[in-house]
């Protein structure tokens, strides 16, 4: 077990939880990406804007953020979004994160754990982000190989109380 998988377990209930959820991308080399967080109602989830990926979003103090792709059946559901907008062939697969404008000691790339990215972000600062996904050529071969990488856009995710 990491030092980041050790700290996920002892703290995974404080750790802000946002939903990945890629979309089919327009003419960019870039994977498309919509975030959303859990809401009031149990039923659906919320969107949330990139730039507002906050570790202290959600009234948690961990000092980071959960990152996960729900299965296609769970996003359909609680966003409402069809499946034709959904980027299907893509599953996350890591992240690679640098703090801007201060120096800090944290590591640079994560791997998934049990599914998803734990990204640790220092108090008040901001990090730049970049997802990392696989897309498969759905050849029906089990399992399906991997054709390429494709990284996101670059959201930058906070530990800030002011929003």
């Amino acid at each position: 077990m990491t030092n980041t998988e050790a700290a996920a377990g002892l703290v995974s209930d404080k750790i802000a939880t946002y939903y990945v959820v890629p979309v089919i991308p327009g003419e960019s080399s870039t994977e498309s990406v919509l975030y959303y967080e859990d809401s009031p109602s149990p039923e659906k989830w919320q969107p949330v804007a990139p730039d507002k990926l906050n570790a202290r979003g959600q009234n948690r103090n961990a000092g980071m953020i959960k990152l996960l792709q729900p299965p296609t059946d769970t996003i359909i559901a609680r966003t409402g979004l069809p499946s034709n907008v959904l980027d299907l062939t893509v599953r996350l697969y890591a992240g690679v994160a640098r703090t801007l404008a201060v120096t800090d000691e944290l590591g640079g790339a994560y791997g998934l754990i049990d599914g998803s990215l734990i990204i640790p972000v220092l108090a008040d600062t901001k990090r730049g982000l970049i997802l990392v996904f696989t897309q498969t050529a759905g050849s029906g071969k089990l399992p399906t190989p991997v054709t390429r990488l494709i990284g996101s856009t670059d959201p930058e995710i906070k530990n800030s109380i002011g929003g």
